[in-house]
């Protein structure tokens, strides 16, 4: 069993997102604490090494990090017995629009409450949060149920106040 499980984009192919996830997990375990990876749950879980070309970011995973194994987006239950806590962050994890493919498990609703959930440096990408009425309110139900929460602009911070009557700390 792992301390922290870091979910987000951490897989992509964005060298900003690459370096962010490399540096959050790193400060992570110098605190102390030992860090997997939350796998893809979008990804096919059959993906070889070899069918990645040289230069893919998952080459560069797969050296620095300790991984979970593939689990869709209807077993990510099965995640409870990897980890103690689970750490959103950071990007624009909450972008309806960028993330409605992941249903609410970008606002970690597959956690058990035995679990710790902690978002960082998590942003809606907008100024204005357009989700529909029935996946706002579990957006809603599942933001309370989180430890802590900080944002990474102001405009995220006013959403989550607005919006769900969450105070979250902003500053990445």
């Amino acid at each position: 069993m792992y301390d922290v499980g870091i979910y987000g984009l951490w897989y992509g192919r964005n060298y900003g997102s690459i370096m962010t996830y490399f540096a959050l997990s790193a400060v992570v375990r110098d605190m102390g604490y030992s860090v997997v990876m939350v796998e893809n749950p979008l990804a096919g879980g059959n993906k070889r090494e070899a069918d990645f070309p040289p230069a893919h970011p998952y080459h560069f995973s797969r050296e620095q990090y300790d991984i979970t194994e593939h689990y869709p987006l209807h077993e990510m239950e099965k995640l409870n017995d990897w980890c103690d806590t689970f750490l959103i962050g950071s990007d624009q994890m909450w972008n309806y629009t960028l993330s409605k493919a992941y249903g609410q498990s970008y606002f970690l609703d597959f956690v058990n409450d035995v679990h710790a959930r902690v978002a960082y440096a998590a942003s809606f990408g907008r100024m204005r949060y357009a989700a529909p009425s029935e996946y706002k309110r579990n957006v809603g139900e599942n933001l309370k149920r989180f430890r802590e929460i900080s944002v990474r602009d102001d405009f995220s911070k006013r959403i989550l106040e607005d919006e769900f009557g969450i105070e979250a700390k902003k500053g990445s």
